[in-house]
């Protein structure tokens, strides 16, 4: 009996049950429909004028799942990963915890100046202004706003200038500029 155990336990037996009918997982797929998909669903909660604790966690969760994802892609630009640490920022203002949300702001800002892109840049600042204003410090708020601005008068493209402004708007107004 015991010969018999030995040799269907052995490494030929388990060779053989390792045989699937699954495909092979397509990793570089998986990040470019996990990236996108993830990024929607936080926005989604961003979206809400109202949030749960439980859909705080669902922001969160999503937009680190989709940073995660952008930061695993062969095709990510700048432009994705400044985007990917902009919306960081933002789901962690929109969740109180001002000082990450400084440094995904600030991570954003240096991945976006690489770019050389005002638009991006310009998020940037946005986010860091969010970010002090969640913190408290106005007057850090508000030269980030007027960064934010200049940036905005940069920018070319009519419909970047019209997401932009709101959200510039916006800030001003928490802040009194």
């Amino acid at each position: 009996m015991d010969g018999c155990t030995g040799s269907i336990i052995g490494s030929e037996a388990k060779d053989e049950t390792k045989v699937s009918n699954e495909p092979e997982f397509d990793a570089p797929l998986g990040h470019k429909k996990f990236a996108a998909a993830a990024f929607n669903y936080a926005w989604d909660f961003i979206d809400l004028k109202v949030r749960t604790d439980e859909d705080v966690r669902k922001m969160l969760d999503a937009a680190h799942a989709s940073s995660w994802h952008w930061r695993h892609r062969d095709d990510a630009t700048p432009q994705n990963r400044s985007i990917a640490d902009w919306q960081l920022s933002r789901v962690h203002a929109l969740a109180g915890n001002g000082a990450i949300a400084l440094d995904y702001g600030n991570l954003s800002l240096v991945t976006a100046s690489a770019s050389g892109l005002s638009f991006y840049i310009g998020y940037a600042y946005e986010a860091i202004a969010r970010a002090n204003w969640v913190l408290g410090n106005l007057d850090d708020a508000r030269t980030a706003l007027a960064a934010a601005k200049e940036q905005l008068q940069l920018v070319t493209a009519d419909d970047e200038k019209a997401l932009l402004q709101p959200d510039l708007d916006d800030i001003a107004a928490k802040v009194g500029a």
